[in-house]
């Protein structure tokens, strides 16, 4: 985690249920005094613990944070692990940024480089943001609004008869686009 931090250039969007370990908090504080655009949603309930300081010391820091609180007769706690650097690298798993996950526990972390999923995580920030009245993410220093996607198939050959098929969930194509034959553009 530190190391994705440490090399964010853009972004560090960071959703996170539990979050005391100094390292990581110190290389969030890095990012943001470096002019990463660095979001923190916390879980309010854990941040209140008293042994937990890192929402205190993050925005001490100019570090912008959101404390996920339980509103409008929601029953669940704000429980995402995530983090997104630079709209294009998502760490996800099981693993909170605690020392106990850092050190004790057995925990899981996944580091998938793909700008797609990287734009859908950072639409659940964005939904956070709207559930636990935030600032909009734009006033949070977040690019806002439509994105340019691209993507590229190669080595893509279609049998006779068959269709290929490309749609996005909330996105542009108000119906799928269908291609058929052996190329299209």
């Amino acid at each position: 985690v530190k190391d994705l931090l440490d090399a964010a250039t853009s972004t560090a969007v960071i959703a996170m249920f539990q979050l005391n370990s100094k390292i990581t908090i110190d290389a969030i504080i890095a990012a943001h005094k470096r002019g990463v655009a660095t979001v923190v949603v916390l879980d309010k309930v854990q941040a209140d613990d008293p042994n937990s300081l890192a929402d205190e010391t993050l925005a001490m820091a100019g570090v912008n944070i959101v404390l996920a609180d339980n509103v409008n007769s929601m029953s669940a706690e704000m429980h995402s692990k995530f983090l997104v650097i630079d709209h294009n690298k998502v760490a996800m798993g099981s693993y909170n940024f605690t020392n106990l996950g850092s050190f004790y526990n057995d925990e899981s972390i996944v580091v998938i480089e793909d700008k797609h999923l990287a734009a859908r995580v950072e639409g659940k920030l964005a939904d956070l943001l709207v559930d636990y009245k935030a600032p909009a993410a734009d006033k949070l220093g977040l690019t806002i609004g439509n994105q340019k996607v691209t993507f590229e198939l190669t080595n893509l050959q279609l049998d006779p008869g068959l269709k290929l098929r490309i749609s996005s969930v909330g996105g542009p194509f108000q119906s799928p686009k269908v291609f058929d034959g052996l190329s299209f553009t």
